[in-house]
């Protein structure tokens, strides 16, 4: 089963790869790596995974090593070690990655950041312009001069005076330097001088906030338990009037009634005791009937058992077998009448006992219900002694409480009063309250800065992210990787044979750093479990012909049968050079094709995707670094059907009819609880994950979608108090439609105004 946060894992999927593309620097780092070094980064990024295993999501235990120098040596992708051409540009999606051939993934992956890579590309080479023409002038310059110099006529020696005078420095050189340094200077001071004043204004605005807030709802507390008393206290001054209009004694009427209902209830009790006691006399009387009776029954029973002994006597002295027969006939019908008199007794016995229970039941319920009828009884007379001594009470107080209620009556209008004007000043110092929050802070809830210590880890979903929205990734990534923890969680559903090769063809395009950067995929997950198995896989020994290629990096081998043959591509080593390891194999029988196999950087096999006669995909399989198969997906008419999933024994856990349902099971598993997704909002798909999963979200939002009536209603639903917004326009409309407390961070800041006005108190 998924281990979440192992320490021990050798290969650190949750931990491998940092989008420093994602920064001004990342993606000029980027720009200027041309493909070839793509591909010896990634080829030695491959060989660093291959040799190590993993088996935990989440574990930060251990990585891929970052890189230490670049050279040109050609790139292969891990698992399968088939070449790949990487682009200069780097890629949006996974879900654009081809799943065909990896010599064109890098390629066909690349989509939604190509505009930022074009502007880089086109700044990078007008800045490499700009520096060349500057050398090339440079250089002309000096030649000029030098020729200059050499076509000069001899000239005499300078006399002293012109010698002091081309030493002397000239004042106004100086003093063009002085006020450069002293510009410089002002402007570093100036600097610092903002950015303590910065750091001073954000504690602040923090300090004020919080106090602000904290007012508010003291304020309104205060104000709620004032309505709360006023409330109660006009309740009291109506009841208090109802009952001095109504104290003329008609009070007492109620009590009265009372004890009168309680003697008439008595008076049926008692009725009913003295019915009840009648049955029960009645049923005595018949049980001691019946018990006379059985006790009959007991004697007959008595004087049958003392005939048959009495005939067994006599009979037991009788040796002589006639006089044995002659005994037997001479008393048969004396023992037959003694038989059918004890079967005749038996039966009433039993009749007379039944009876017996019966009435003894009888008897019990009649007691039971005499001793309910008892218990009612004496209920009832407290009840009468207590309604006489509330009677009693009332009468006492009747003369006592008409003098006191008009005392109590005055005490009520007086707190009314007080309580009316408390709250005509609460209304007012919160008025001036909020209008002070709207000045001051802009907002009418508090909002927060979101924080690793709000949600660990942050992952985020790029599937969510579309061509049109690739622009905030960047600054997503500078955002996270500002954080203390620098943890980068890049997660993705992609789910193809090619996973390996897609993954590393991505992250190796956008330049990202193997140290900070995290990627998390179920498939991906599910591959690398166990320990690797170091048996690379060999060719059958029955072949019947090779023939190789040019370069002897792949051959075609025909078996016994001259039907069946397989295509077979090696892997290669750093100098482009043909390995022992196989890379992948197709087989073929006749003209259709009919399997193929990848393999991983050691040799050792990785998935296999299975056709029918018309070349369709009927079944893909994926196995562990053992050798195990760990997920099996079958096809239909070209659309994935099922997915198998299978644990380290090789039995069948689970079965999933949709990418979608593996995808929640795995998150259900395998998701911290403390941690959260980032994702797009404008993705139903990422909405619909973290909902079904239930895997906390932080949406990103604009400015088009806090506007819409959609955002609205889920806004609505969910108390949603998270977010990343893309500026600070997006967080003032969204912090002005929020009913809550936000939690936001802004990935593109306002830069400094030209001036700050002081808020209106």
């Amino acid at each position: 089963m998924l281990q979440l946060f192992s320490r021990k894992r050798k290969l650190n999927l949750w931990g491998g790869l940092r989008m420093s593309i994602f920064g001004k620097k990342g993606r000029n780092q980027f720009l200027r790596n041309q493909p070839n070094k793509l591909q010896q980064e990634s080829e030695q990024n491959s060989s660093a995974a291959a040799g190590n295993g993993g088996t935990s999501l989440f574990s930060s235990a251990s990585s891929v090593k970052a890189k230490q120098e670049v050279t040109s040596k050609p790139r292969s992708l891990p698992e399968t070690g088939t070449k790949t051409a990487v682009t200069d540009r780097p890629v949006a999606n996974l879900r654009s990655a081809t799943a065909s051939t990896t010599t064109t993934i890098a390629k066909s992956t690349s989509s939604s950041l190509t505009e930022s890579a074009s502007a880089s590309t086109a700044n990078a080479h007008i800045g490499s312009q700009s520096s060349s023409a500057a050398s090339t002038s440079t250089h002309v310059a000096t030649s000029s001069t030098k020729s200059q110099e050499d076509n000069k006529p001899a000239m005499t020696k300078p006399t002293q005076n012109e010698q002091k005078s081309a030493a002397a420095p000239n004042p106004a050189a100086q003093t063009e330097a002085t006020n450069i340094t002293a510009n410089s200077a002002k402007i570093d001071n100036a600097k610092n001088t903002l950015k303590q004043a910065i750091s001073t204004y954000n504690e602040a605005r923090r300090t004020l906030q919080t106090n602000m807030f904290a007012k508010r709802a003291d304020l309104q507390a205060a104000l709620t338990q004032n309505k709360v008393t006023l409330a109660q206290t006009q309740r009291d001054i109506k009841a208090m009037q109802k009952r001095m209009a109504q104290n003329d004694g008609s009070e007492l009427v109620p009590a009265q009634k009372t004890i009168s209902d309680l003697q008439n209830q008595a008076n049926k009790i008692a009725a009913q005791f003295k019915s009840k006691q009648g049955v029960l006399d009645d049923l005595n009387r018949q049980r001691r009937s019946l018990e006379k009776q059985a006790q009959m029954t007991l004697e007959q029973g008595k004087k049958f058992k003392q005939e048959e002994e009495e005939i067994m006597s006599a009979f037991s002295g009788i040796k002589d077998p006639e006089k044995v027969l002659a005994f037997a006939d001479a008393h048969r019908k004396q023992i037959d009448d003694i038989k059918a008199g004890e079967k005749k007794l038996t039966a009433t016995q039993i009749s007379l006992k039944k009876q017996l229970e019966d009435i003894i039941n009888e008897i019990n319920q009649a007691k039971d219900e005499i001793t309910k009828i008892n218990s009612e009884q004496n209920t009832n007379g407290q009840a009468i002694t207590d309604a006489q001594r509330k009677l009693d009470t009332l009468k006492a107080k009747v003369a006592s409480d008409q003098a006191d209620d008009k005392a109590q009556l005055d005490k009520l209008e007086h707190q009314q009063a007080d309580l009316t004007d408390e709250s005509k000043r609460l209304h007012d110092q919160l008025h001036t309250l909020t209008d002070g929050i709207t000045a001051w802070l802009n907002f009418s809830q508090p909002v927060h800065a979101l924080s690793e210590a709000d949600y660990a880890p942050l992952i985020l979903d790029i599937d969510s992210f579309s061509a049109h929205d690739f622009e905030a990734l960047p600054q997503l990534s500078d955002m996270l990787q500002s954080m203390p923890k620098k943890q980068v969680g890049i997660f993705t559903t992609y789910f193809n044979i090619d996973l390996v090769p897609t993954i590393d063809a991505w992250s190796t395009a956008n330049n990202f750093n193997p140290d900070e950067i995290q990627i998390i995929n179920c498939l991906y997950q599910l591959q690398n479990a166990g320990e690797g198995s170091e048996n690379a896989a060999t060719l059958p020994a029955n072949i019947k012909n090779r023939q190789w290629n040019e370069n002897h990096t792949a051959e075609t081998i025909t078996m016994p049968d001259g039907q069946t043959n397989m295509l077979v591509t090696y892997q290669l080593d750093a100098q482009k050079q043909p390995t022992k390891l196989i890379s992948k194999i197709a087989y073929r029988q006749g003209d259709k094709l009919t399997k193929e196999s990848f393999f991983r950087k050691n040799g050792v096999l990785s998935a296999n995707t299975f056709y029918d006669a018309a070349n369709g995909i009927t079944r893909k399989e994926f196995y562990r670094r053992d050798g195990l198969l760990v997920v099996s997906a079958t096809y239909q008419g070209q659309k994935l059907s099922d997915i198998s999933v299978f644990n380290e024994a090789g039995l069948q856990i689970n079965s999933f009819d949709s990418l979608a349902a593996l995808n929640v099971w795995w998150l259900q598993k395998s998701f911290p609880q403390e941690g959260a997704m980032i994702g797009n909002f404008k993705s139903k798909a990422y909405r619909d994950l973290t909902a079904n999963s239930g895997v906390k979200l932080v949406p990103f939002v604009d400015e088009a979608v806090v506007d819409t009536d959609d955002f609205t209603r889920w806004m609505a639903d969910h108390k949603q108090q998270a977010f990343i917004t893309n500026n600070v326009t997006t967080q003032s409309t969204l912090a002005k439609k929020a009913k809550l407390p936000l939690y936001v961070n802004v990935l593109k800041q306002a830069p400094l105004p030209v001036q700050l006005s002081m808020p209106a108190d």
